[in-house]
C-alpha cells in the first residue's frame, strides 16, 4: 500500500510540474494572460474624473512652455521621446514652442489599457487659443500617450501623430514600461462636480460653434433642426445674423440629471446636453419665445 500510495503521489507531482510548464509558457507567449488588469484590453475611456485628470494633465505641456519652465517640461515626457528627439532642458522648450505657445489643450477622446500598476492613455484632443471674453480659437487636432504608473501616482507623456494613434487604438499588443519619479511629474487629480461638467461641455459646443459649424450642426438634435435649421445652410445664415449675440453668449442657470445638463442662457434660451459619452453629446435647443409658449400653455 504504501508502495502504490508513493507511485500515486509521484505520477501527480510529474502531472502538475507539466501543468505548471505548460501554464508558463502560455502566460509568457501571450500578454494577455497575465494582463488581469482594469483595462486588461484596449477600450474608450467612460470614468469622467480619469478623463479630465488626463486631459488636465497633458495640457501641463502648455502650462510649462507658456511660462518658458524647461526643467518642469522636460521632466514629463516619456524618456524614450526624449532618446529619441535628442531633447535636454537647453533645447526642450524651444522644440515645442511654435506649437504649444500661447495655446492650451484639452481632451475629446481617450482609450485605455492597462497591465498590473501600468495603464497607457491614448488621447485625442484640441489645441486652443484662449482669448479673453470671447470663444476660444481652435489651432490643431492633438494627440498623446500619457503613461500612468497607478501606485505611485507619476505620468510621462509622448506627443504621437494622428496616424499612430489611429493604429494604436486598434492594436492588441502593447509593452508597458515602469515610470522613474521625479520632482516634477507626480499627477494632479481632478474631481469632477455638476458645475465643472456643465462648464464644460456648454464652452465645448460654443468653441466648436465658431471653429467647426458643421460639427456644431451635427450636434444638434433631430427637433432641433426640424424646428429651426432645416438645413445646413439656414443654421449658417442664423450664425451669420446673430454673431454679436452668440459671442456673449453665456448660461445664467444650469441643473444636471441623468446624464443631462439643462441650461438656461442670458437671453432666456433652453438648451439640453443629453451626454452619450464623454464629450459625446447631443443639444436640445429651445429659443426664448418658445420656451415663454410652452410655460403658458
Amino acid at each position: 500500500m504504501k508502495k502504490i500510495n508513493f507511485i500515486t503521489i509521484l505520477i501527480l507531482l510529474i502531472l502538475l510540474g507539466i501543468i505548471a510548464i505548460v501554464l508558463f509558457f502560455l502566460v509568457k507567449n501571450n500578454p494577455n494572460v497575465e494582463n488581469n488588469s482594469e483595462y486588461g484590453e484596449i477600450a474608450l475611456l467612460d470614468d469622467s474624473s480619469l478623463f479630465f485628470t488626463v486631459s488636465l494633465n497633458i495640457n501641463k505641456i502648455c502650462d510649462y512652455v507658456n511660462n518658458d519652465q524647461s526643467e518642469e517640461l522636460y521632466s514629463i515626457l516619456d524618456e524614450n521621446y526624449l532618446k529619441n528627439n535628442s531633447l535636454t532642458t537647453s533645447n526642450v522648450i524651444e522644440k515645442f514652442y511654435e506649437k504649444y505657445n500661447g495655446t492650451s489643450f484639452s481632451a475629446t477622446e481617450i482609450y485605455v489599457v492597462s497591465n498590473d500598476k501600468n495603464y497607457k492613455f491614448f488621447v485625442k484632443g484640441n489645441l486652443k487659443v484662449e482669448i479673453m471674453d470671447e470663444p476660444a480659437d481652435i489651432i490643431a487636432e492633438d494627440y498623446f500617450i500619457l503613461n500612468y504608473d497607478i501606485e505611485e501616482s507619476i505620468f510621462s507623456i509622448s506627443p504621437i501623430t494622428k496616424d499612430l494613434y489611429l493604429n494604436y487604438i486598434k492594436s492588441k499588443d502593447f509593452e508597458f514600461n515602469n515610470l522613474t519619479k521625479n520632482e516634477y511629474n507626480k499627477v494632479d487629480y481632478v474631481n469632477i462636480t455638476d458645475e465643472n461638467l456643465a462648464a464644460m461641455y456648454f464652452n465645448d459646443f460654443i468653441s466648436i460653434l465658431f471653429n467647426d459649424t458643421e460639427s456644431a450642426y451635427k450636434k444638434l438634435s433631430d427637433s432641433t433642426k426640424e424646428m429651426y435649421f432645416n438645413t445646413y445652410e439656414d443654421f449658417l445664415k442664423y450664425l451669420e445674423d446673430n454673431l454679436e449675440y452668440l459671442e456673449n453668449l453665456k448660461y445664467v442657470k444650469y441643473s444636471v440629471k441623468n446624464s443631462i445638463i439643462h441650461y438656461i442662457d442670458n437671453y432666456d434660451n433652453k438648451y439640453s446636453f443629453i451626454i452619450n459619452k464623454i464629450m459625446d453629446y447631443q443639444v436640445v435647443f429651445y429659443k426664448s419665445e418658445d420656451v415663454k409658449d410652452n410655460q403658458e400653455e
